[in-house]
């Protein structure tokens, strides 16, 4: 498909950028079965707490004095360099780089596991998943979604990720 989507086992992935705005859809073909661990199931949470600090340091160079208005493009990037205001745009431009990479590292673990969880045939567990891993959400308020208790989700999910490896 035109968007670099996870393929998998037939069925759709969606995603969603970090304010919930916007979805990609694809179709993605048939393939085998693949197994995910924990961390890796919650890499996402710790990308997207990067992408967040990385967008607070942009926005903080961005309102040093003297930044305002300055267009980035062209800067060098040699050694040498003497102006504050050059140096603090010297940077921003690196962190700006960074950023973009972490939201393609992002993108791409929330195409796996969206094409893991879609892959669950079990009902609760999926949804337990979808709630933790794209949403973020804790095991209680996931226990309270299904009228369960915390320890009975945690230990549910953990289950399924140790006997689905």
């Amino acid at each position: 498909c035109s968007h670099s989507c996870f393929h998998r086992s037939g069925g759709i992935i969606r995603l969603f950028n970090f304010k919930g705005v916007f979805e990609i859809t694809c179709f993605y073909m048939l393939g085998g079965d693949f197994s995910m661990t924990y961390e890796e199931l919650n890499g996402l949470f710790y990308l997207r707490k990067r992408i967040e600090y990385l967008r607070r340091r942009i926005d903080e160079l961005s309102n040093e004095d003297g930044l305002n208005g300055i267009s980035y493009s062209g800067i060098s990037t040699g050694l040498g360099v003497s102006s504050p205001v050059e140096r603090i745009a010297i940077k921003r431009t690196a962190l700006i780089n960074e950023y973009n990479e972490a939201i393609e590292q992002a993108l791409t673990k929330e195409q796996e596991i969206y094409a893991y969880i879609e892959n669950t045939k079990d009902a609760e567990i999926k949804f337990i998943m979808q709630k933790r891993f794209l949403q973020f959400m804790t095991y209680e308020k996931i226990a309270n979604e299904i009228h369960s208790d915390r320890t009975s989700v945690s230990k549910k999910l953990g289950r399924y990720l140790k006997n689905n490896r």
